[in-house]
């Protein structure tokens, strides 16, 4: 990862805020921290899953960034995804096999089409050969000692299943804030830290002071904890005073 102290990668649109590019015009930037007037920013990968089938939906200007792969740089507003923190991974695909089970009805069955020993010859003749055996094959037929029963798995388009479920760890894995509505698999700059952001207050009740936190619920919202609290989880900054027609502004800080 790249952390320019001085120097700006390359942004599109001329302002990191606006950034949703479906070309990824500058690879070796992809998770670059940089500072950009009085704000901080990182370059980031959407996750292609992040869009209108999931429960949250695509991206909104104001929702919180999880990661989803810090090596890879790559985020997602879904907090079931944040570090496949609610994903299970495929299950093999298991195979059932008789031959275990019809181990001993094998023999038998080999016993059954065995040819009949011809019969001894009198004394002082030399006995005929056995007679040989023809092989015989249906075509279409299956040995049934050979059958297999795969047993269904419920896939994503990831070939993963999610659950619902998640612990609170989620709440320390914010990468940032989404400045702007992004389409899934894009290239964005996420807000990392700034002075006098916007937020939406979620219908919360804000004080000047209050501590903000990740949200304990599905919409990528903040959560906030008073003076005094122990938050519990990983701070994102602090509230700058009450929130105004459902938006509250704040000074941003994220690691």
């Amino acid at each position: 990862m790249a952390y320019y102290d001085s120097l700006t990668p390359y942004i599109s649109t001329g302002n990191p805020d606006t950034v949703n590019d479906a070309t990824n015009y500058a690879p070796g930037a992809l998770g670059a921290i940089y500072p950009y007037q009085d704000r901080t920013y990182q370059v980031v990968q959407l996750d292609p899953d992040a869009d209108a089938s999931s429960p949250i939906g695509e991206v909104e200007e104001g929702q919180l960034a999880y990661w989803r792969n810090r090596k890879l740089f790559i985020v997602t507003n879904d907090r079931r995804l944040a570090m496949e923190l609610g994903v299970e991974p495929e299950p093999e695909e298991e195979e059932e096999d008789d031959e275990k089970d019809n181990g001993k009805d094998k023999d038998k069955d080999k016993d059954k089409d065995a040819p009949p020993k011809p019969p001894s010859a009198p004394a002082g003749r030399a006995s005929l050969p056995a007679p040989v055996p023809v092989a015989t094959k249906t075509r279409g037929t299956q040995d049934p000692t050979k059958s297999k029963t795969k047993k269904p798995v419920s896939k994503r388009k990831d070939g993963k299943t999610i659950k619902d479920t998640v612990p609170d760890a989620y709440r320390n894995l914010v990468a940032g804030i989404f400045r702007t509505a992004v389409k899934p698999g894009n290239i964005c700059h996420i807000l990392k830290s700034g002075y006098d952001i916007p937020l939406p207050d979620g219908g919360l009740t804000f004080a000047a002071g209050d501590v903000l936190i990740a949200g304990s619920n599905a919409t990528a919202g903040i959560d906030k904890v008073a003076p005094g609290t122990a938050p519990g989880f990983r701070t994102l900054g602090m509230a700058r005073g009450p929130a105004e027609d459902g938006i509250v502004r704040a000074d941003i800080h994220i690691d």
